[in-house]
C-alpha cells in the first residue's frame, strides 16, 4: 500500500465511525419519536454534519491521493480534525432518550456549548492545517484567504453560538452551513 492509501484508509475508518454514530443516534431518536418533542434545528444540524462528513472525506481523498510521502507532523493536524469531527457527530443527537421524554430544543440549547465549541475547534484545526499547507506550498495571501476566509468567519460565528441562546442566530449559522455545502457541491458537479 502507498502512503496515500494508508492515510485515506485511516481517515475512512474515523469518518465511518462518525457516520455510524450519527446514524445510530438518529435511529434511537426515530425509535423513541413519540417520547420526543421535536424541533427541526437538531435534525437539520444532523444533516449539515452528515454533509460536512462527506465533504471532509472527499477533501481528504483529493488532498492525499497520489501522495508519496508525508511527515508525522504534517499528518497530525488531520488526525485531530478527524477526531474532532467524530466528536461533533457524537454530540449533535442525544445518546439516550429518557423514559419521561425529551424536548429537542432544550437538548440543543443545553448542548450548544459542546456542539459549537467542537465546531470551533474543527474550524480552527482546518485553518491551522491550511496555514501549514500555505507555508509549505508558499501560497500568496490572496490564495490563503480564498482557501481559509470562510473557515475563519465560520470559526468566529461558531464561538459566538457557544454563548447565545437566541435561536435566530443558530438558524442563521445552520443556513450558512447549508448554503456553503450547496456551493461546494455545485462546484464539484461542474468539475
Amino acid at each position: 500500500m502507498s502512503v496515500s492509501e494508508y492515510i485515506i484508509l485511516f481517515s475512512s475508518i474515523l469518518i465511518g465511525l462518525a457516520v455510524a454514530d450519527l446514524s445510530l443516534s438518529l435511529h434511537r431518536m426515530l425509535r423513541a419519536r413519540k417520547q420526543i418533542r421535536w424541533n427541526l434545528i437538531v435534525p437539520t444540524l444532523g444533516f449539515v454534519v452528515l454533509c460536512s462528513i462527506l465533504n471532509l472525506w472527499w477533501s481528504i481523498y483529493l488532498k492525499y491521493s497520489g501522495l508519496e510521502s508525508i511527515s508525522f507532523l504534517e499528518f497530525l493536524p488531520q488526525v485531530f480534525i478527524l477526531v474532532t469531527f467524530f466528536l461533533i457527530s457524537a454530540s449533535v443527537f442525544p445518546d439516550e432518550i429518557p423514559q419521561e421524554g425529551l424536548d429537542l430544543q432544550d437538548f440543543y440549547i443545553e448542548s450548544r456549548g459542546q456542539i459549537w465549541g467542537l465546531f470551533s475547534l474543527f474550524l480552527f484545526l482546518m485553518v491551522f492545517s491550511a496555514t501549514i499547507t500555505a507555508i509549505v506550498e508558499k501560497w500568496s495571501f490572496s490564495k490563503y484567504m480564498l482557501n481559509t476566509g470562510g473557515d475563519i468567519t465560520a470559526f468566529a460565528l461558531a464561538l459566538f453560538l457557544t454563548k447565545t441562546k437566541r435561536m435566530i442566530f443558530h438558524w442563521l449559522m445552520v443556513a450558512f452551513f447549508l448554503f456553503s455545502i450547496g456551493n461546494i457541491w455545485f462546484y464539484l458537479m461542474l468539475e
